[in-house]
């Protein structure tokens, strides 16, 4: 913006924030085309060259091993900020520092990371789902197989057993389809609550025969 009044300049928020819109309108785009013609005397190729090296080092950089093909996705698109930002450096486009266009980039990205986790999301979705329908129902509607003479469960989804950390729960397979798995592929939840011991599976299969 080219304009320098500050907020103490206006008699309330509203009018400072009426004056940002119509600087804003009107001192706009002046980076970018300079970018651009300057990219163009730099040398387009040259430009791709010196991206694609630096996407690929900052990937390398800050992708753990065995990643999502989601998260290198994501990493890619960040680093290309970053060394966007870097080279628009390079070129006198920005006052910043060289390097703090990528550091910036890599400083974002290992939040987003740290908050969405290295996993797909469909595994993600998986286990959440599950956790989900047992927070919401694992009292309500499962019966408990150690406590005698206990009142029948409404609607009714299965059977719990156990206390604490060893608490287990037993789901109807068509319940474990139509109602935990709602919306999800059952056998693929299976799987993935199998591969991190959340599940107990047959030794032919993810179903277990339990007498109740």
């Amino acid at each position: 913006m080219a304009s320098s009044a500050s907020a103490g300049s206006f008699p309330d928020a509203g009018k400072f924030a009426d004056a940002c819109k119509a600087e804003a309108k009107a001192n706009y785009g002046t980076a970018g085309p300079e970018f651009v013609r300057r990219l163009f005397r730099f040398g387009l190729h040259n430009a791709e060259t010196r991206l694609q090296e630096r996407v690929a080092a900052f990937v390398k950089a800050v992708v753990p091993k065995g990643s999502d093909g989601q998260v290198m996705r994501v990493a890619k698109l960040f680093g290309l900020i970053g060394a966007g930002g870097d080279l628009a450096t390079a070129l006198g486009i920005t006052p910043w520092k060289k390097g703090h266009a990528t550091a910036a980039a890599k400083w974002a990205f290992q939040r987003w990371l740290a908050q969405r986790g290295d996993e797909a999301a469909e595994i993600r979705q998986a286990v959440e789902t599950v956790r989900l329908f047992i927070e919401q129902y694992g009292e309500s509607r499962f019966d408990p197989l150690d406590v005698a003479d206990s009142r029948p469960a409404i609607n009714r989804a299965g059977w719990r057993k156990g206390f604490g950390s060893t608490q287990q729960w037993f789901i109807p397979p068509e319940t474990w389809k139509s109602e935990v798995c709602q919306g999800l592929d059952p056998n693929v939840v299976a799987r993935t609550l199998a591969e991190r011991k959340m599940l107990k599976r047959a030794p032919d299969g993810y179903q277990s025969v339990v007498k109740i």
